[in-house]
């Protein structure tokens, strides 16, 4: 009997007609995306614009990054369209201008939203209070679009007239999200600012106790004076603040312990499958690696060591990337080797142990299909163990 596949077939047509080109509305060659308003397109079709064709944000040249899970996703397509014999899922008639992105697939294809979006080149523009747009997101308590201000590469240390700095204002608010999104983006936590007084001077005179925990994390001196010569503990309205910011004297052997079992439970809490070697990646990625470290709590390393277990890197328009030290470890230890788009959907993942990451596989280095097959030969061997 012949198997029915209608629902197949019209669920299959829905997705190709999102995954259309937004210009010549057929399926995308060399599937490119605009990364300040996520629409995609054909290589060709977007290679010399100065604007998205869809919303008309301006774009830079080094903002056209080519889509890996675009492409994946339309192979997929095109292998599911192979078996249930419909051949033509890419003569679209649909207007692609009129395909809505806020539903379910979009939500699969992670597409930002236009809504805060700003400017790169007015960044870390002031108004007349000398605030920057990070300043006015971190006083209206909006993490999303601090967030996404980061990401843009806005500056954690910049003052305003009165000396604050996006991190004072946090830390004496209480927003401790926003804190965390600061400091993993290399927001200064001895940053001098209002009164000459650093963030934790703010944490004891506010008694923030987590921001005061969060910044002695991120290794603030307890010691730095003010303007009045007066030191954080000198602040302190409780007696919980008090014992959190005494600086104990400790042996050379106390303070290694310390660090060991620090970095001990960072990983038993983290994710335990997730080492990630960040080889060479570009800042905007740099910065959103942290951010997804950061919340699910998994380590990053700089330099390759027998722990990890994957390595993200840049890859050319064909998943192709350079073959440097970092690599050759990775393919001769059978380690992943992920593309910088893993990055950006693990960022809205509730939980990244569970995602397919043969999407993100890088394809060659610069041998085609050499890093899949030292990852399966690997795995082979241990099975055998």
């Amino acid at each position: 009997m012949e198997t029915s596949w209608i629902n197949t077939t019209s669920a299959l047509q829905d997705f190709a007609n999102v995954l259309i080109c937004g210009k010549c509305r057929s399926k995308p060659v060399s599937p490119v995306r605009l990364i300040n308003c996520g629409h995609f397109f054909c290589h060709n079709c977007i290679k010399s614009a100065t604007k998205c064709i869809r919303c008309d944000v301006p774009v830079q040249p080094n903002e056209i990054k080519p889509d890996h899970l675009v492409s994946s996703l339309i192979q997929n397509c095109d292998v599911i369209a192979e078996i249930i014999h419909k051949r033509n899922i890419w003569d679209i008639t649909t207007d692609a201008s009129n395909i809505s992105m806020d539903n379910t697939i979009s939500a699969i294809l992670l597409t930002p939203k236009k809504q805060g979006y700003t400017p790169m080149r007015n960044i870390n523009k002031r108004n007349p209070k000398g605030e920057t747009p990070l300043h006015r997101a971190c006083l209206q308590k909006n993490a999303e679009q601090v967030k996404h201000l980061l990401l843009l590469g806005a500056n954690p240390n910049t003052k305003d007239n009165a000396g604050w700095t996006p991190l004072q204002e946090t830390v004496s608010f209480g927003y401790t999200e926003i804190c965390k999104l600061l400091l993993n983006c290399e927001a200064l936590p001895d940053i001098s600012g209002f009164k000459n007084r650093s963030p934790l001077h703010e944490a004891a005179k506010c008694n923030r106790i987590e921001e005061a925990k969060l910044l002695l994390h991120y290794n603030a001196d307890r010691n730095q004076c003010d303007q009045y010569g007066k030191k954080p503990i000198d602040y302190c309205k409780s007696e919980k603040m008090r014992q959190l910011l005494m600086d104990l004297p400790r042996t050379p052997s106390e303070k290694v312990s310390d660090l060991n079992q620090t970095l001990d439970k960072s990983i038993r809490t983290g994710c335990d499958k997730f080492v990630i070697l960040a080889s060479n990646l570009k800042l905007v990625n740099q910065k959103s690696l942290r951010l997804v470290a950061a919340r699910h709590k998994f380590k990053i390393l700089t330099t390759y060591r027998p722990s990890v277990t994957h390595v993200i890197v840049e890859t050319n328009e064909k998943n192709i990337t350079t073959l440097t030290l970092d690599v050759l470890f990775s393919i001769v230890c059978g380690n992943w080797l992920l593309n910088s788009e893993w990055i950006q959907l693990a960022e809205d993942m509730d939980e990244i142990a569970n995602m397919d990451l043969e999407l993100f596989e890088v394809n060659g280095a610069p041998t085609p299909g050499i890093p899949r097959k030292a990852r399966l030969n690997r795995r082979r061997r241990n099975s055998t163990h």
